[in-house]
This record gives C-alpha cells, sequence and structure tokens, in this order.
C-alpha cells in the first residue's frame, strides 16, 4: 500500500464550528396528503447553521476553488490538518475538523467526509493569522499486491 497526494490546501481566516454555532428558526409546514391522511398546515421549528459558518464554508470553497482543479476523490483517504490559531483564541479541534469535513466535500474535493479513514492533526496557538494547512492522501494498492497485503488492518493481521 501507499499513499498518493490528491492535493495540498491553504485555508486563511478562522474556522467556525458549524455544530456549535447553529440557529432555531420557525418553518411553515405545508398541508399535505399521505396515503388516506391528511396533515395540516404547521408551524414548526428546524435548526440551520448560522450565517458565521455559512460565511466561514463560502470563503473556504472560494479559497479551495482557486487551488484545487481536480474532481471529487473518493476511496479510503488520510487527511492532516495543522490549524495555527491567532495569539491566545480558543478552538476546539474536532469541531473544526468537522467543519472542514464538510466544506471539502461542498467544494467537491471529496465525494463524502465518511471516506475518511484517517486524521492527523493539531493546533498551533500564537500565530499572527487564522491559516489551516490541509493535505488530503489517497490509498493507492501497488501493481500486484493483493488487498490483503495492501491493507492488513482490515483483514485482522
Amino acid at each position: 500500500m501507499r499513499l498518493e497526494l490528491v492535493t495540498m490546501l491553504r485555508i486563511e481566516g478562522q474556522p467556525i464550528a458549524k455544530k456549535n454555532s447553529r440557529r432555531i428558526v420557525k418553518k411553515k409546514f405545508p398541508a399535505r396528503l399521505v396515503g388516506t391522511r391528511f396533515f395540516p398546515a404547521k408551524m414548526g421549528r428546524i435548526s440551520i447553521p448560522s450565517e458565521a459558518y455559512g460565511r466561514f464554508r463560502d470563503d473556504a470553497a472560494a479559497q479551495i476553488a482557486a487551488q484545487y482543479s481536480g474532481g471529487p476523490v473518493s476511496g479510503c483517504l488520510l487527511m492532516e490538518l495543522l490549524v495555527e490559531q491567532k495569539g491566545g483564541m480558543l478552538l476546539d479541534f474536532d469541531n473544526a475538523l468537522s467543519s472542514f469535513c464538510d466544506v471539502l466535500q461542498d467544494a467537491k474535493v471529496i465525494v463524502n467526509d465518511k471516506d475518511i479513514c484517517w486524521v492527523f492533526g493539531g493546533k498551533m496557538p500564537g500565530a499572527k493569522e487564522w491559516v489551516s494547512h490541509i493535505s488530503i492522501y489517497k490509498e493507492v494498492a501497488t501493481c500486484g499486491d493483493t488487498p490483503e497485503a495492501c491493507f492488513p488492518w482490515r483483514f485482522g493481521r
């Protein structure tokens, strides 16, 4: 087994967590008929990402589009993430990782964030600006190798 570099990205700006910055909004659900049952119109509440996350997603997607021109990749992927934190500001790394996975999927770098099998990452406080470095590698079988030889952890060895 070997890893093939798919892309290296540099994203400027503070990562915003998708799941910690949600808004609850009211929405009108229309009346509908399902089979023989009628459901009247009603007001309900739904949870949507915040405007701050939306701005982060759009900005990061634009930066990715300028740096990556390939198509979406799938298969077993390895992701490296290093986040340089501005000054002494705090960052919840697992939420930032989740946000970057969603952004990579939305920007069509990866097909599905569930394809990311391994993650290596960290955060580095004390930087002058927020900068995130992302590398994506794809697992590639070498010519003639059997799946058992390439991926022994998948076969209990």
